[in-house]
């Protein structure tokens, strides 16, 4: 699972700090765009639809 498997429960860590969870993600979302990785990508912007980003 690599990285993607390490952010599965980012959501909650950072229920606290949402602004920093969206911007962790977004991030997340571009360098997975970057490298091909269409499945971590989406995975990455489904968390920031949980979080109301998208």
């Amino acid at each position: 699972m690599g990285f993607l498997g390490s952010i599965v429960g980012v959501p909650y860590v950072y229920r606290l700090d949402k602004e920093k969870a969206i911007e962790d993600f977004r991030q997340a979302a571009e360098l997975f765009r970057q490298q091909g990785n269409a499945p971590a990508r989406e995975k990455a912007l489904q968390f920031l639809r949980q979080l109301g980003a998208v």
